[in-house]
């Protein structure tokens, strides 16, 4: 078990679990899962064994490991996905198109920010 973990919250999806448990140990996702012994490709596409591995290193019980892959949705093929016991068509879900307001990613992209500075609480 890692020292540094979190908890699951409330409708979180396993990648942003990953995210916040990658963040704690100052990291990101794809680093971690590589130093955790596997690939976060195949934490995404919900292996046994990664997620396995996963609750063993977060601390968590296979009941919060089920509610957190019931919140990401499960591929049931045929490009449909399984969502909270209900099925969707996957794009609905899950569209491969990232979008973004091009002016804002400039911003953060030629800023002087460390990758964790964006995680610091301020006072205004």
């Amino acid at each position: 078990m890692l020292p540094l973990r979190v908890r699951p919250k409330p409708r979180e999806t396993l990648p942003s679990f990953l995210s916040r448990m990658a963040a704690a140990n100052g990291c990101g996702s794809a680093q971690f899962s590589i130093e955790m012994g596997f690939s976060i490709k195949r934490v995404l596409n919900l292996e046994p064994w990664p997620l396995e591995r996963l609750c063993q290193m977060a601390g968590i019980d296979e009941h919060e490991m089920e509610d957190l892959v019931s919140w990401t949705g499960t591929s049931i093929g045929e490009a449909r996905t399984r969502f909270r016991n209900e099925v969707f068509v996957s794009r609905a879900l899950r569209n491969p198109t990232v979008r973004g307001c091009p002016a804002c990613l400039s911003v953060n992209v030629h800023s002087k920010l460390t990758r964790f500075d964006h995680l610091k609480m301020t006072r205004p």
